[in-house]
């Protein structure tokens, strides 16, 4: 597959991965009737619940490394980068999870677990925001992709930004939570 070809796969798939339906998502692992279902858990995990490769490569198993803008970045992050922008625990009132490495992976930004198998608060699903970094990524990623599709006019891939924002984060991004948690401490304050 050519790069152009994976970028435009990729972004279709982050517009269209979240709308599976419960039975079909892996990350919701109860059943209806509220028992876990030991098919998706088996996914990632093995009998005694240990993962069965890294958290990378568990994540990277169903999702590409560039599945959405940022995500490069943030994973080729040093230990030592992420210690110095990891806000203190409870700051925020979550967990980011690190990288048995000490560096960020998916699940430091992206809940993994079904909220009611782990405890953990969902962030409900919101209209994108139309400022902020989370926006500035957001028109960067439309640029890129208008820039690759003008490259290739015979193509007749079709692609659009899902109209409300992932609700499997830790924080929102309705005003760049999830952003600023780390991003704070940089110059302008983000």
């Amino acid at each position: 597959m050519r790069p152009v070809e994976f970028l435009l796969l990729a972004v279709f798939l982050v517009t269209t991965a979240w709308g599976l339906g419960n039975e079909e998502n892996p990350h919701w692992m109860l059943r209806s009737d509220g028992e876990p279902d030991e098919e998706k858990c088996a996914i990632c995990h093995d009998e005694d619940k240990n993962l069965l490769s890294s958290k990378e490569e568990t994540c990277l198993s169903c999702h590409e490394r560039t599945l959405h803008s940022g995500s490069e970045e943030h994973l080729r992050a040093s230990a030592a980068q992420v210690q110095t922008l990891l806000p203190p625990k409870g700051k925020y009132g979550v967990e980011f999870p690190l990288a048995e490495d000490g560096r960020m992976y998916c699940g430091t930004c992206h809940l993994f677990h079904d909220p009611r198998v782990d405890e953990v608060t969902l962030a409900a699903p919101r209209t994108l925001p139309s400022e902020g970094i989370a926006w500035e990524i957001r028109q960067a990623v439309e640029r890129q992709v208008r820039a690759i599709l003008a490259l290739r006019p015979e193509s007749e891939v079709q692609w659009s930004f899902a109209q409300e924002s992932t609700g499997f984060l830790r924080l929102p991004l309705t005003e760049s939570e999830l952003c600023v948690a780390c991003h704070e401490r940089e110059g302008n304050g983000r």
